[in-house]
């Protein structure tokens, strides 16, 4: 029986303390938010193999989660998700535009503040995966935009670090998917799908 638990959007931010939080600790080396995952499939009863389900930054989450608990994963999906290799494929200008965009909604009132640079770099540094896990990237189709700065449209950046997701993960990649960004409620019974598949293939052994 397949059961499903939805996690809250994960984005690294603010802790009420303020102050920028990581995805990491690094006095610790280890993963706040991939822990903060763990301890929640743990209190919901919830036990491994897991399938992860990532949109969004979320994915970033979800890839790291497997990369540093590989045995309790059997599968992965990221819907339209980020990953560091935008770090790559955004022009110099434009994740300057991006840092700059993101560090002008620091209000000083505890508001969620993303430190992207410092995550990429800590998720950069985790373990690979020691095999390839049944795994689909879908990957929206109608063109969006970070909406940053003056250096050009970030889409075309945006799909090429999904390719790179999709190699990287040795997924199937979905690029017909007739949504945006938010693939997950434009185009649920897409994901749906998806999900089912990687599932067959873990119960069919990949």
């Amino acid at each position: 029986m397949l059961r499903a638990r939805r996690r809250w959007r994960p984005g690294p931010g603010r802790g009420r303390r303020g102050g920028r939080e990581r995805w990491t600790d690094p006095r610790s080396g280890r993963f706040r938010r991939a822990r903060g995952l763990r301890a929640a499939l743990a209190a919901g009863g919830e036990r491994p193999p897991y399938v992860l389900v990532g949109a969004s930054w979320g994915a970033m989450i979800a890839e790291l989660f497997a990369r540093t608990d590989f045995p309790k994963v059997a599968a992965l999906v990221t819907v339209d998700g980020a990953s560091p290799y935008l770090r790559d494929t955004l022009t110099a200008a434009q994740w300057s535009d991006w840092m700059k965009k993101i560090a002008a909604t620091d209000t000083g009132k505890g508001a969620e503040v993303p430190d992207y640079e410092a995550s990429v770099a800590e998720i950069r540094r985790a373990p690979a995966l020691p095999r390839p896990l049944p795994a689909v990237v879908l990957t929206s189709d109608r063109p969006w935009d970070l909406g940053v700065g003056t250096s050009g449209s970030t889409w075309p950046a945006w799909l090429a670090a999904q390719d790179r997701l999709a190699r990287g993960l040795h997924a199937r990649h979905v690029t017909e998917t007739g949504s945006g960004h938010g693939i997950a409620v434009e185009r649920p019974r897409l994901v749906a799908d998806a999900v089912r598949e990687v599932v067959e293939r873990a119960r069919d052994g990949g």
